[in-house]
């Protein structure tokens, strides 16, 4: 019997295909798509931080933000010129300051930062410094009226020396003070010689002894009251601003401003 033959038309026998190559791992994601992010200025760059979602809420991170530098009472009602001493301008003044401590007193109590013991602690010193400063300023506005509220203020006594002297009816005891300030001011002074013209000028004028009040009250009683503040270095105490960058994984700055 003939040995069968193979049928042309029959499939060919088949090879195994090769193997594909393997697909490459999907690229990373970049910080700005995977994590959230929070942007803020400062004095020197932009800066971007990344954090891990749902760690803190954008309105937490801004008003922890706002904390750092929330501003304190302003200076611009401060007392410069005689002009200024007027009674009714005072007391304007001073209906501006209690308006204004009011409604920043609000604002920082309403702050919603970020939970954390540091922050809650760091809003209860920015209350406590806009509190120190808002009485002194106020003390201050006062003192230029009425002397006497100066004497035996609780809230500095270490500077009970200018308030005696402002509050004494002896106007020599005011000129001598007025004269042992300004002696003293020229030791730190870089043209003292100016500083004596301006004086001499001032003690021969007819309002020597309203320049003698004004100027013990700016730069002896407020320049003293100023740096005896509890809470008048809350900032370079706490250091918040390093605080902030540690709330983030990552911080990434650009737009840098060239400092020396």
């Amino acid at each position: 019997m003939a040995a069968a033959c193979s049928n042309p038309e029959s499939p060919a026998e088949q090879t195994a295909a090769a193997p594909s190559a393997p697909k490459p791992a999907p690229a990373a994601l970049p910080d700005s798509v995977r994590r959230p992010s929070f942007t803020w200025e400062d004095e020197v760059c932009l800066n971007k931080g990344y954090f891990a979602p749902g760690q803190y809420t954008q309105q937490q991170l801004r008003d922890t933000h706002k904390l750092i530098n929330y501003p304190g009472i302003a200076e611009t009602r401060d007392i410069w010129h005689l002009a200024e001493m007027q009674p009714d301008t005072i007391a304007q003044r001073i209906s501006q300051l209690d308006q204004e401590y009011a409604q920043r007193l609000a604002e920082l109590r309403a702050l919603q930062v970020v939970p954390q013991a540091y922050w809650r602690k760091l809003q209860q010193l920015r209350v406590l410094e806009l509190e120190e400063s808002y009485r002194l300023t106020r003390l201050t506005f006062q003192g230029h009226v009425t002397p006497g509220v100066l004497v035996g203020a609780s809230s500095a006594p270490a500077c009970q020396a200018y308030a005696q002297v402002l509050a004494s009816p002896d106007t020599a005891v005011l000129v001598r003070a007025w004269r042992r300030l300004v002696d003293e001011q020229k030791t730190h002074n870089s043209v003292p010689a100016s500083l004596e013209a301006e004086f001499q000028q001032q003690n021969h004028s007819p309002e020597r002894l309203q320049y003698a009040r004004l100027e013990l009250m700016k730069y002896g009683w407020w320049n003293c009251v100023n740096g005896m503040k509890k809470y008048g270095d809350v900032y370079d105490q706490q250091q918040p601003s390093l605080a902030f960058d540690k709330l983030f994984t990552k911080v990434e700055r650009t737009d840098c401003a060239d400092v020396d």
